[in-house]
Protein backbone atom coordinates (compact mmCIF):
# COMPACT_ATOMS: atom_id res chain seq x y z
CA UNK A 1 0.00 0.00 0.00
CA UNK A 2 1.37 3.60 -1.01
CA UNK A 3 0.25 6.67 1.66
CA UNK A 4 0.46 10.36 0.32
CA UNK A 5 -0.19 13.59 2.36
CA UNK A 6 0.63 17.01 1.80
CA UNK A 7 1.17 19.96 3.95
CA UNK A 8 -1.41 21.51 2.11
CA UNK A 9 -5.05 21.35 0.99
CA UNK A 10 -5.08 19.05 -2.98
CA UNK A 11 -8.77 19.23 -3.23
CA UNK A 12 -12.00 20.54 -1.57
CA UNK A 13 -15.66 20.65 -1.67
CA UNK A 14 -17.45 22.23 -4.56
CA UNK A 15 -20.74 22.23 -5.11
CA UNK A 16 -21.23 19.36 -2.53
CA UNK A 17 -18.22 17.15 -4.23
CA UNK A 18 -14.54 17.16 -4.04
CA UNK A 19 -12.52 18.77 -6.91
CA UNK A 20 -8.54 19.28 -7.60
CA UNK A 21 -8.24 22.67 -5.80
CA UNK A 22 -7.95 25.51 -8.89
CA UNK A 23 -6.45 28.74 -8.68
CA UNK A 24 -6.98 30.47 -11.83
CA UNK A 25 -8.95 33.59 -10.87
CA UNK A 26 -12.34 34.32 -13.29
CA UNK A 27 -15.11 36.98 -12.23
CA UNK A 28 -18.26 36.59 -11.25
CA UNK A 29 -21.42 38.36 -11.65
CA UNK A 30 -20.95 40.64 -9.21
CA UNK A 31 -17.99 41.64 -10.71
CA UNK A 32 -15.62 40.48 -7.99
CA UNK A 33 -12.37 37.90 -8.99
CA UNK A 34 -12.30 34.51 -7.11
CA UNK A 35 -10.57 31.33 -7.77
CA UNK A 36 -12.45 28.34 -9.50
CA UNK A 37 -11.61 26.01 -6.35
CA UNK A 38 -9.99 27.23 -3.03
CA UNK A 39 -9.56 25.45 0.31
CA UNK A 40 -10.43 29.20 1.65
CA UNK A 41 -13.49 31.21 0.37
CA UNK A 42 -12.17 34.99 -0.80
CA UNK A 43 -13.06 37.35 -3.46
CA UNK A 44 -10.62 39.96 -4.79
CA UNK A 45 -11.68 43.63 -5.98
CA UNK A 46 -12.24 43.41 -9.69
CA UNK A 47 -11.51 47.12 -9.79
CA UNK A 48 -13.11 50.56 -8.61
CA UNK A 49 -14.99 50.90 -5.02
CA UNK A 50 -14.81 48.13 -2.22
CA UNK A 51 -12.55 46.01 -0.71
CA UNK A 52 -9.22 44.80 -2.15
CA UNK A 53 -10.13 41.32 -0.78
CA UNK A 54 -13.05 39.88 1.23
CA UNK A 55 -12.16 36.71 3.45
CA UNK A 56 -15.83 34.24 4.52
CA UNK A 57 -14.89 31.85 7.23
CA UNK A 58 -17.93 29.95 8.94
CA UNK A 59 -20.00 32.80 8.19
CA UNK A 60 -17.80 35.74 9.82
CA UNK A 61 -16.20 38.19 6.90
CA UNK A 62 -12.74 40.30 7.35
CA UNK A 63 -12.15 42.55 4.24
CA UNK A 64 -8.96 44.67 3.25
CA UNK A 65 -9.34 47.92 1.17
CA UNK A 66 -6.65 49.49 -0.75
CA UNK A 67 -6.80 53.52 0.73
CA UNK A 68 -7.88 56.34 -1.01
CA UNK A 69 -10.81 55.41 -3.09
CA UNK A 70 -11.00 53.21 -5.92
CA UNK A 71 -8.60 51.00 -7.71
CA UNK A 72 -7.43 50.19 -11.42
CA UNK A 73 -9.06 47.24 -12.90
CA UNK A 74 -6.85 44.71 -12.28
CA UNK A 75 -4.80 42.56 -15.12
CA UNK A 76 -5.65 38.88 -14.48
CA UNK A 77 -2.58 36.14 -15.31
CA UNK A 78 -4.15 32.56 -13.81
CA UNK A 79 -4.09 33.06 -9.71
CA UNK A 80 -2.69 36.34 -9.91
CA UNK A 81 -4.16 39.84 -10.37
CA UNK A 82 -2.49 42.89 -10.59
CA UNK A 83 -3.63 46.28 -9.91
CA UNK A 84 -0.95 48.95 -12.33
CA UNK A 85 0.28 52.01 -10.20
CA UNK A 86 -1.50 52.33 -7.17
CA UNK A 87 1.09 54.59 -6.64
CA UNK A 88 3.51 56.23 -8.81
CA UNK A 89 6.08 52.92 -10.28
CA UNK A 90 3.96 50.87 -7.55
CA UNK A 91 1.81 48.21 -8.63
CA UNK A 92 -0.20 45.76 -5.92
CA UNK A 93 -0.74 42.12 -6.76
CA UNK A 94 -2.95 40.23 -5.06
CA UNK A 95 -2.55 35.98 -5.53
CA UNK A 96 -5.02 33.22 -4.67
CA UNK A 97 -3.04 30.53 -2.37
CA UNK A 98 -4.86 27.20 -1.50
CA UNK A 99 -5.14 28.03 2.28
CA UNK A 100 -6.19 31.47 1.15
CA UNK A 101 -4.25 34.62 0.10
CA UNK A 102 -0.89 36.94 -0.15
CA UNK A 103 -0.60 40.62 -1.41
CA UNK A 104 2.79 42.19 -2.23
CA UNK A 105 3.46 45.64 -3.21
CA UNK A 106 5.98 45.88 -6.73
CA UNK A 107 8.32 48.79 -6.28
CA UNK A 108 9.54 49.56 -10.22
CA UNK A 109 12.10 52.29 -9.81
CA UNK A 110 14.83 53.79 -6.96
CA UNK A 111 12.51 56.81 -7.65
CA UNK A 112 9.49 54.69 -6.23
CA UNK A 113 11.57 53.47 -3.36
CA UNK A 114 12.87 56.46 -2.22
CA UNK A 115 9.41 57.81 -1.69
CA UNK A 116 8.21 58.24 1.78
CA UNK A 117 4.80 57.11 1.52
CA UNK A 118 6.51 53.58 0.27
CA UNK A 119 8.34 53.36 3.79
CA UNK A 120 4.69 52.66 5.24
CA UNK A 121 1.66 51.75 4.06
CA UNK A 122 -1.84 51.58 5.41
CA UNK A 123 -4.77 48.81 4.73
CA UNK A 124 -8.64 49.87 5.57
CA UNK A 125 -9.46 46.61 8.01
CA UNK A 126 -13.08 46.00 8.15
CA UNK A 127 -16.08 42.87 8.74
CA UNK A 128 -16.62 40.87 11.87
CA UNK A 129 -13.11 40.11 12.85
CA UNK A 130 -10.81 41.84 14.66
CA UNK A 131 -6.97 41.71 13.44
CA UNK A 132 -4.66 41.09 16.05
CA UNK A 133 -1.17 40.76 15.81
CA UNK A 134 1.89 39.18 17.65
CA UNK A 135 4.94 40.23 19.17
CA UNK A 136 7.03 38.28 16.02
CA UNK A 137 4.83 40.57 13.17
CA UNK A 138 2.31 37.88 12.62
CA UNK A 139 -1.40 38.62 12.40
CA UNK A 140 -4.71 36.84 13.40
CA UNK A 141 -8.12 37.93 12.62
CA UNK A 142 -10.78 36.63 15.02
CA UNK A 143 -14.90 36.99 14.97
CA UNK A 144 -16.46 35.63 18.11
CA UNK A 145 -13.30 32.58 18.64
CA UNK A 146 -13.32 32.07 14.92
CA UNK A 147 -10.33 32.02 12.90
CA UNK A 148 -11.08 33.93 9.64
CA UNK A 149 -7.26 34.54 8.56
CA UNK A 150 -3.67 34.96 9.61
CA UNK A 151 -0.79 35.64 8.23
CA UNK A 152 3.17 35.41 9.08
CA UNK A 153 5.10 37.87 9.86
CA UNK A 154 5.44 40.19 6.57
CA UNK A 155 8.97 40.72 4.60
CA UNK A 156 10.42 42.62 1.96
CA UNK A 157 12.99 41.35 -0.71
CA UNK A 158 14.79 42.28 -4.27
CA UNK A 159 14.94 40.83 -7.49
CA UNK A 160 18.90 39.94 -7.88
CA UNK A 161 19.80 39.01 -10.15
CA UNK A 162 17.51 40.29 -12.61
CA UNK A 163 18.38 42.98 -15.02
CA UNK A 164 15.67 45.49 -13.84
CA UNK A 165 16.27 44.96 -9.83
CA UNK A 166 13.11 45.93 -7.87
CA UNK A 167 11.65 46.12 -4.70
CA UNK A 168 9.00 43.82 -2.95
CA UNK A 169 6.89 44.30 0.28
CA UNK A 170 4.60 41.67 0.99
CA UNK A 171 3.90 38.29 3.15
CA UNK A 172 6.76 35.64 4.15
CA UNK A 173 8.48 34.05 1.75
CA UNK A 174 8.45 30.47 0.22
CA UNK A 175 12.11 30.48 -1.29
CA UNK A 176 12.42 28.25 -4.12
CA UNK A 177 15.73 29.19 -5.53
CA UNK A 178 16.28 31.06 -8.99
CA UNK A 179 15.00 34.57 -9.90
CA UNK A 180 12.58 36.81 -7.41
CA UNK A 181 9.10 36.78 -7.79
CA UNK A 182 6.10 38.38 -6.12
CA UNK A 183 5.70 34.77 -4.84
CA UNK A 184 9.34 34.73 -3.01
CA UNK A 185 13.31 35.94 -3.12
CA UNK A 186 15.36 34.88 -5.81
CA UNK A 187 18.70 33.08 -4.33
CA UNK A 188 20.85 36.06 -4.25
CA UNK A 189 17.79 38.47 -2.85
CA UNK A 190 18.60 40.48 0.01
CA UNK A 191 15.68 39.93 2.49
CA UNK A 192 14.33 42.33 5.30
CA UNK A 193 11.50 42.30 7.80
CA UNK A 194 8.76 44.87 7.71
CA UNK A 195 6.98 46.06 11.00
CA UNK A 196 3.27 45.40 10.76
CA UNK A 197 1.07 46.86 13.55
CA UNK A 198 -2.79 47.38 13.78
CA UNK A 199 -3.40 51.24 14.94
CA UNK A 200 -6.28 51.98 17.15
CA UNK A 201 -8.83 52.74 14.47
CA UNK A 202 -8.18 49.01 13.62
CA UNK A 203 -6.03 49.60 10.37
CA UNK A 204 -3.18 47.12 9.35
CA UNK A 205 0.01 49.80 9.21
CA UNK A 206 3.06 47.64 7.15
CA UNK A 207 6.45 49.71 7.78
CA UNK A 208 9.74 49.06 5.80
CA UNK A 209 13.05 49.32 7.31
CA UNK A 210 14.98 52.09 6.25
CA UNK A 211 15.55 51.80 1.87
CA UNK A 212 18.81 49.86 0.87
CA UNK A 213 19.95 51.75 -2.44
CA UNK A 214 19.59 49.94 -6.01
CA UNK A 215 22.10 47.93 -7.80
Amino acid sequence: MTFESSVVPQRTRKAGKWTDIDLELLPGADGLLRPQASAADIAFSGGGAGPLVTVTHAGKTMTMSWPGGSLPAPVVDGDSATFPNVMTDVDLVVRATRVGFAHVLVIKSAAAAADPAVRQIRFDLDGDAQVRHSPSGALKAVAGGVVVASAEPAVMWDSRPSAQPARVMGRAPAADGGTSSVESPGDAAQVASVAAQVTGSGDLLLTSPVQREFD
